[in-house]
This record gives C-alpha cells, sequence and structure tokens, in this order.
C-alpha cells in the first residue's frame, strides 16, 4: 500500500509560518538548505500530483457519463421498440411529475449537403483581407490588466 506524503505546505494556512518552521527545524536538526529546497519542491508539486489525480478522476467520471447516456438511450430505443411491436403508442404514467409515454418518430437515415467554408489563409491573415478591402477595421480599446505577485519556479534537471 502506498502513503501518500503530505506537507505542511499544503495544508496550512500561513505559507511564512510553516516555512519559518520548517527552516528552524532544519537549522536544529543541522541538515542543509537543499532540505529546505527539497521541502518547497515536494510541497509545490504536491498540488500537481493532486491536479493529475483530479484529472483522471474526471476523465473517468466523463467515461462513466457517457456509458450512463448509451445504456438510457438503449433503454428508450428497446421500449419503443416492445411498445410499437405490441401496437402501443402511449402510455399514461400516476408517478408525480410524470404524466406519460410516448414514442418519437423515426428518422431514416439520409445525407444532406453542407456549405463548409474553406481558406488558406490564417484567422489574423483573414482579418487583415477584410481590413484591406473595406469590410472591417480596427478599433483600439484599452483593458484592464491584473497585477499578478511573484511566485517560485520549480525547476527540473536537463536530461
Amino acid at each position: 500500500m502506498l502513503t501518500e506524503y503530505r506537507t505542511a505546505l499544503q495544508s496550512c494556512g500561513n505559507i511564512q509560518e510553516v516555512l519559518d518552521w520548517k527552516l528552524g527545524e532544519i537549522e536544529q536538526n543541522n541538515l542543509p538548505v537543499s532540505s529546505f529546497t527539497d521541502y518547497i519542491i515536494q510541497g509545490v508539486t504536491g498540488y500537481d500530483n493532486d491536479i493529475e489525480k483530479v484529472n483522471n478522476y474526471i476523465e473517468q467520471l466523463k467515461l462513466k457519463k457517457e456509458e450512463l447516456k448509451a445504456g438510457k438511450l438503449k433503454a428508450e430505443q428497446g421500449c419503443a421498440e416492445y411498445l410499437l411491436n405490441s401496437g402501443i403508442d402511449k402510455l399514461e404514467a400516476t408517478l408525480d411529475n410524470y404524466s406519460s409515454i410516448t414514442i418519437t418518430k423515426s428518422k431514416e437515415a439520409s445525407q444532406k449537403e453542407l456549405r463548409v467554408f474553406v481558406c488558406d489563409l490564417t484567422a489574423s491573415e483573414q482579418k487583415e483581407k477584410l481590413v484591406e478591402v473595406g469590410c472591417a477595421s480596427w478599433d483600439t480599446t484599452t483593458a484592464d490588466v491584473i497585477a499578478v505577485p511573484s511566485k517560485i519556479k520549480i525547476n527540473k534537471k536537463r536530461k
């Protein structure tokens, strides 16, 4: 069984207090400063591991959702086939919030012609051409850019 290691950085409210505590522990135990670096890296990359786990859960849930939708569709189509074969086109319901079951009309497979826009120009080139021929113009507006505080960057060794 794997044990999940989480640092106090991943669960604390005050980063400065945790780092002061960890630095004190390192100094008290006469450990190298690299221990402090390693602690920070483990704390920050622990979030990456948690994010990856959540992404995996999301993918699993998406697959399960598609599986459930397919099951629902199969049940709806199977019930419709059964009712149609029995000569029934409507059933009244007694459950709260439901009035009846009806059967939708089937649609035969067919083809239809679609217009698809094809252009060899990139989106920015298309914009420039539209401006050139007078069908569009550029407006200048201002946008607020939010302040972003400094953060650490964890650098990996090059292989």
